[in-house]
């Protein structure tokens, strides 16, 4: 099954406390939802994570059966997964809003039972979109974002302390308090004179610095490139090389190397191909061989064929800036319109599946009665499309079909085949017809059919617009996590340094590098998680509204919530309390009830006549009634 083999073929030892898991792993796959429940209370501990992973196995099951002789199985599997995932999005609701620290601990914490992974890499890796999208994970996210201890300064001062590094110590503010941050010229610069060079380095080493100059760092790189296409591209035999021409190469190549790289070092992640990122994985494939074809050409090619050359570097240059875009998906606003963008491209080649029956089609019946017997070869294939074609756009060509010959065309076949003259179309009353249906299926149907399946696209990809942005976005910070702070080409460096590191650490038998997305795991997290599925078995509903509804506030303003991380805040603390203390009285009532309930069925035992036979005869029975 892909699900499972999905995860790493290394199968941990089946120990006693692993019993549970896979019985519950059992239960899933046979979609016994109540069994499952069952055994996974039983669990103790990794509680979110087999939710999560229970909810992954049934929808790939449900995927797996599209046969319409499962269409039962495969509703129920769709449900399943959809309770499992609601499962481990409330039981985080509970750990967060008793200890959020704890609970963004927990989602980067390896999970010795389901092979090392985490929980986030889980709801990366199966597109568990609706609980990435949970208060806990985005602000997890926001914080290894922005930097750890610099979460709480505001995008506009780091990017001002980023290109002003005198003025980071006045602008940044840190959250473990070691370097207090006001707004005061007073006090704000206090630390000037002594600066502390480790925040200084956590500051330009943070993901969102690394966004900021990386995106500088393109732009540069295009505008160079602009200026070598238009100005400077001349054939090696007329003109050496330009230094434009090598600043194009050196940062390009770097930007390539980089993407080498990263493919590597994040090839655990999984990457759906139906996914935007998988898109523009392909797309940069296509542009850096591109890249690397023009400058095979401009190296091999003489100068009579130079054009080729040109065209080429024009090409990838359209290439790289399109390319661009990917910066967008930092962008809350800007990302999910990108997102829909490359869901729109399957659109389009689905769509170009049906055009091209009717381009054919129509254009070999344009092309068999207006230039019979046609030279076998490529023009042919070329004027078969080129009617219908731009028909599409308006362009008609009605002097063709109504036989309005131009001055510059012949029908002798000794002359238009020499290729000096254009050939004079036949004059056949079946092309206008043919054009009127033509422009009816192509205009009306199928253009709106086009507008259609965008429209269907806009609709769903809007309804969970921020959704589908949340949950690319944990792919984007950690792309940026993982990336030096150098920029190309300087970045080869970094590349450098960091093979001289990994062969030493290789020779030193070490293995382990700090790394914000893995985390060991501890006791106190079992611990932790437990007292989370407690506490939502337990509490009453209105205790549990409460709760979502704090964690829909929280998600519009995660920026806010940081300076009530520590702990919950007074009115939290009250409503839990009250919410307890009112469970507990209606249990005492509820058993003083049932205490009454006993007595007074104690006190209606009566002395009851045994037999007919044995009148005068009373039954007194073993437990007599006590009064009171």
């Amino acid at each position: 099954m892909n699900v499972i083999a999905g995860l790493k073929k290394k199968t941990p030892n089946i120990y006693e406390g692993d019993v549970f898991k896979h019985l519950f792993i059992w239960a899933v796959l046979m979609d016994r939802r109540n069994v499952a429940m069952l055994f996974w209370k039983k669990e103790n501990n990794d509680y979110i994570y087999s939710a999560l992973y229970a909810s992954s196995i049934a929808k790939e099951l449900a995927e797996k059966s599209s046969s319409e002789s499962f269409v039962d199985q495969r509703t129920d599997l769709w449900e399943s997964s959809r309770q499992y995932e609601d499962l481990a999005y409330n039981v985080m609701t509970e750990l967060y809003c008793k200890d959020k620290n704890r609970a963004r601990t927990l989602l980067m914490t390896e999970v010795e039972g389901y092979n090392y992974t985490t929980i986030l890499e889980i709801a990366e890796k199966f597109t568990l979109m609706k609980f990435m999208g949970h208060a806990a994970c985005q602000s997890r996210l926001d914080k290894i974002w922005k930097g750890e201890k610099l979460s709480y300064t505001s995008n506009v001062k780091a990017i001002t302390a980023a290109f002003m590094p005198m003025l980071i110590m006045c602008l940044v503010k840190i959250n473990d308090n070691k370097v207090e941050s006001t707004e005061s010229p007073d006090t704000s610069c206090q630390h000037e004179k002594r600066p502390n060079w480790m925040i200084i380095y956590h500051f330009y080493n943070s993901p969102r610095i690394k966004f900021v100059f990386h995106l500088m760092a393109y732009m540069v790189m295009i505008v160079i490139f602009c200026l070598f296409i238009l100005t400077d591209l001349h054939p090696m035999s007329d003109k050496n090389p330009s230094i434009y021409e090598y600043m194009v190469y050196a940062m390009a190549g770097s930007l390539m190397i980089e993407e080498i790289r990263q493919a590597f070092v994040i090839k655990q992640m999984s990457r759906n191909l139906m996914t935007w990122f998988s898109f523009w994985t392909l797309y940069e494939i296509v542009m850096y061989s591109m890249f690397l074809t023009s400058v095979f050409l401009r190296l091999t090619l003489s100068a009579d064929k130079f054009y080729h050359t040109r065209m080429m570097y024009a090409i990838t240059l359209g290439l790289f800036i399109v390319n661009g875009m990917q910066f967008f998906l930092a962008s809350k606003h800007i990302g999910p319109k990108v997102i829909m963008i490359g869901r729109m491209m399957y659109d389009i080649l689905f769509f170009i599946l049906i055009f091209a029956v009717f381009v054919f089609g129509f254009g070999i019946v344009y092309q068999a009665t207006m230039y019979p017997n046609s030279k076998l070869g490529f023009q042919l294939f070329k004027e078969i499309i080129y009617m219908p074609y731009w028909q599409l756009y308006g362009e008609l060509f009605l002097p063709e079909f109504e036989g309005k010959e131009p001055s510059t065309c012949s029908h002798d076949v000794t002359i238009y085949s020499k290729g000096n003259i254009a050939r004079c179309p036949e004059v056949n009353q079946i092309n206008t017809l043919l054009l009127a249906i033509y422009m009816v299926v192509t205009h009306i149907i199928l253009v709106n059919i086009l507008i259609a399946m965008f429209s269907n696209t806009f609709t769903k990809l809007q309804n969970n617009n921020e959704l589908v942005w949340k949950f690319h976005r944990y792919s984007l910070v950690q792309e940026y996590y993982d990336k030096s702070m150098l920029i190309p080409p300087l970045i080869i460096l970094s590349h450098m340094v960091s093979m001289v590191k990994c062969i030493y650490l290789k020779c030193r038998g070490i293995t382990h590098r700090h790394n914000m997305f893995k985390m060991k795991r501890t006791d106190l997290s079992n611990k932790v998680e437990e007292k989370a599925v407690y506490r939502y078995f337990n509490l009453p509903a209105r205790m549990r509204r409460y709760h979502a509804k704090t964690m829909e506030a929280e998600k519009d303003e995660l920026e806010a919530s940081y300076e009530q991380d520590n702990e919950l805040n007074l009115q939290e603390q009250f409503d839990l309390l009250s919410s307890e203390m009112d469970s507990m009285q209606e249990n005492q009532f509820k058993t003083l009830l049932a205490i009454n309930q006993l007595k007074e069925k104690q006190q209606k035992l009566l002395i009851v006549d045994v037999n007919s036979k044995t009148h005068g005869q009373i039954f007194v029975p073993m437990e007599v009634p006590i009064k009171r």
